[in-house]
């Protein structure tokens, strides 16, 4: 697959860990709540790096760790289905950070025989990040504790994982709100994390509502309506996604505001449009719920690099609709239609592709960065141009008639 993405002129990023934890592992220690998963899992990064690293120069190390730890360890929803409750997750958590940056070392500091003393990174010229996913929140008022929740919210889902790879410790607030339920690093781990990544990768959909309390800055409650009964945002075939453009561009400003990222990778954005799984294909490649999707959040990241914030990668999710874990083929992602009844898998091409193409992405430019659609001007500004020169020439056309 590598070989034949190459080929065709496809750069690979590839993600060393997505929830596929081999049984073998989970019966023997517990899988990430083990410390043993450290070792064994740098170890498998070293097979990769050694097998694959002189095709592959982007790597993540973790997509999603927030779901790793929090739906598969803490309250076992996913696979393996254990719920080990907040204790097993933030253990998860702690031993898949010491990965990361154990892993970072090894690419970037560990000299390979196999090299002649010298480091993968200086042979292979790649890079190491991660993918964290993250809801924006938004303060429901501007009263005290509101204010306080969103930051709160932030901190425990965000700032979890990127505070000690960025600073090297977890937040103050997250120490102070889960108690002995959060190791702590030691002098040599914090060292270790400090730094650990060439690029931050951020899976990026949806934002909420923060409600907070009188009683606590610890409690977060996040909403998806305004005071006055309000949506945040038109809801999607997923029921934790509504569309929030806005929220994007907020997202992205916290993060560069509070981090400093050299390098950001927008790994997963993307929607899900209702009963698209109902549609016949005619009806689902018009799928202007999700064309009206990216225009907007687009038009929000474009505003974000203006405005100095470094993201320099974007993938669209997804290329074609996909098995969604727990949910099947009954959600549909992707920006080519797939005909799960067809033996073929006969692949077709929706308007959301035709207008990335077109409006953002530089198809067939090798190269060219994939966010390269930003310095053409606003995309969002250019498509309605279009559109509406569209709907003139349209009316024209109708009155000649």
């Amino acid at each position: 697959m590598i070989d034949e993405m190459i080929k065709n002129g496809i750069r690979p990023y590839g993600t060393i860990f997505h929830w596929d934890l081999p049984q073998v592992l989970q019966e023997n220690y517990d899988g990430l709540i083990g410390d043993e998963f450290i070792e064994d899992y740098v170890n498998y990064a070293n097979v990769l790096f050694e097998n694959f690293g002189d095709r592959v120069h982007d790597w993540m190390t973790f997509n999603e760790p927030w779901v790793t730890c929090v739906l598969q360890y803490g309250r076992g929803d996913f696979a393996p289905g254990i719920p080990f409750g907040e204790s097993g997750q933030y253990k998860c958590g702690h031993n898949l950070l010491i990965a990361h940056a154990k892993t970072y070392e090894l690419y970037h500091k560990t000299p390979q025989p196999s090299l002649d003393g010298k480091t993968y990174a200086e042979v292979q010229k790649g890079k190491i990040g991660i993918a964290l996913n993250i809801e924006y929140l938004e303060p429901l008022t501007q009263a005290p504790e509101d204010v306080a929740a969103a930051a709160m919210g932030l901190e425990k889902n965000l700032g979890w994982y990127a505070d000690p790879l960025f600073f090297g410790d977890y937040p103050d607030s997250l120490k102070k709100c889960t108690g002995t339920n959060l190791p702590s690093f030691t002098a040599e781990q914090s060292a270790l994390l400090k730094g650990s990544l060439d690029f931050l990768g951020i899976n990026f959909y949806t934002g909420k509502y923060a409600k907070g309390s009188k009683d606590g800055a610890c409690v977060v409650d996040t909403k998806e309506y305004d005071v006055d009964g309000n949506p945040i945002g038109p809801l999607a075939e997923s029921v934790w996604l509504r569309v929030v453009p806005w929220a994007f561009y907020k997202l992205l400003k916290y993060v560069d505001d509070r981090y400093h990222p050299k390098e950001i990778a927008i790994t997963e954005n993307g929607v899900s449009v209702p009963k698209e799984g109902d549609m016949t294909v005619q009806e689902a490649i018009h799928d202007k719920f999700r064309v009206d999707y990216y225009r907007g959040y687009l038009e929000n990241l474009c505003k974000a690099i203006s405005e100095g914030v470094q993201v320099k990668t974007y993938f669209a999710w997804s290329f074609m609709d996909n098995f969604e874990w727990r949910e099947g083929y009954s959600q549909r992602f992707g920006i080519n239609y797939v005909d799960f009844k067809s033996p073929a898998l006969t692949r077709t091409t929706k308007d959301s592709g035709r207008f990335l193409a077109k409006y953002f992405f530089k198809v067939g430019q090798p190269g060219v960065p994939a966010t390269a659609g930003c310095a053409d001007g606003n995309v969002v500004k250019k498509h309605r141009k279009a559109h509406k020169n569209q709907q003139q020439q349209q009316q024209h056309n109708g009155q000649q008639g």
